[in-house]
């Protein structure tokens, strides 16, 4: 149990849903509109259909109904000439306020490019996809979908995080606006002190569970937001606000738990100054660094737990009492237990 659901990302991102009807234009501009009085055409590209885009005007998609936990939507693009923008935004078809999805850069090359669909399930819309090209430049448009979930099991309640691979990790990019998370309710498990998320990049990410909450500016290194959890909580929601700055931020590791460690009473051998100690770390001591420590401070023996948590020491001692130390890292806090030694025989 590492923590919340996906908190490391899944590898493979889940299938797409499906495609907004025509949205490849692959039956031409059947189910398309248009804002504008220049005429639409569709022109045959190496990289298929695509409609032209010259002069100012609006290209209307089909109309589609959002599903629930369909978080963005691709859109088709390319500038030829490069120097465009294209805002989108989705037109209600029940005759409510336009919603502004996003304003894309698409490159020379054809992509897909992913606008946030956050608090849409369940409408029907149709995307007006707006272009604002460089003086005497194109914009290709080559279809709408397909719909997309980016990050599973987590609702997307307003902007757009794309799934990334960063520094070996894979990660969240928001690279404008803020995008906010929440994780469906998870089981913290035992001895869970606080929920972690990477951060990176430039901006700043906040971050709350359990009615608690912290959060932090992001650099050009790794660091963790470190949430703290209410003693005693069983369960909670982990809620994610990443803002980007000047450029992106990137967060990885969503919700994984630190948890405190502790040194169940050892069972304690001792032959002339030879002393056996046995023992487990719980609740998850699985490879925990473990030492035994005179009360000076001076190291006596250490060891690796096994994947139980289990560990034996033997050291060579005439003190009367010792030290153990399971050593913390990023996931486990520290513990420690005075330890009395029988008497030498």
């Amino acid at each position: 149990m590492t923590g919340a659901p996906n908190a490391r990302l899944a590898e493979r991102p889940p299938p797409p849903l499906a495609l907004p009807d025509n949205g490849d234009l692959s039956r031409g501009l059947d189910g398309w509109g248009s804002l504008g009085r220049d005429p639409l055409q569709v022109v045959a590209t190496p990289a298929g259909p695509a409609v032209r885009l010259i002069r100012n005007a609006t290209l209307l998609s089909p109309a589609f109904t959002v599903p629930p936990g369909a978080q963005a939507v691709g859109v088709v693009a390319r500038a030829p000439g490069g120097g465009a923008l294209l805002e989108v935004v989705a037109r209600a078809a029940d005759g409510g306020p336009d919603v502004p999805l996003g304003t894309l850069e698409p490159g020379r090359a054809r992509a897909v490019h992913h606008v946030s669909l956050a608090g849409l399930a369940g409408r029907t819309v149709r995307l007006a996809l707006d272009p604002v090209p460089a003086l005497g430049r194109s914009v290709e448009i080559g279809g709408v979908g397909p719909l997309a979930v980016l990050v599973p099991r987590w609702e997307l309640r307003s902007g757009l995080a794309l799934p990334v691979r960063a520094g070996g990790r894979r990660a969240l990019r928001v690279d404008e606006g803020a995008a906010v998370l929440t994780s469906e309710r998870f089981p913290t498990g035992p001895g869970a002190r606080a929920l972690l998320v990477a951060v990176r990049g430039d901006g700043r990410v906040a971050a709350q569970a359990g009615g608690r909450g912290a959060a932090v500016r992001a650099s050009g290194r790794w660091r963790d937001l470190r949430v703290p959890l209410p003693r005693g909580a069983r369960s909670v929601r982990l809620t994610i606000t990443a803002r980007a700055g000047q450029g992106p931020v990137e967060v990885a590791d969503l919700g994984i738990v630190l948890r405190a460690s502790a040194l169940a009473r050892p069972a304690v051998v001792r032959r002339g100054t030879l002393v056996r100690i046995r023992g487990r770390v719980v609740p998850a001591g699985a490879g925990m660094q473990v030492e035994l420590r005179l009360p000076s401070g001076r190291l006596l023996a250490r060891v690796r737990s096994d994947r139980d948590g289990r560990y034996a020491l033997r050291a060579r001692t005439a003190a009367p009492s010792a030290v153990l130390i399971a050593v913390g890292d990023r996931t486990r806090l520290p513990a420690r237990r005075a330890v009395e030694l029988p008497p030498r025989r």
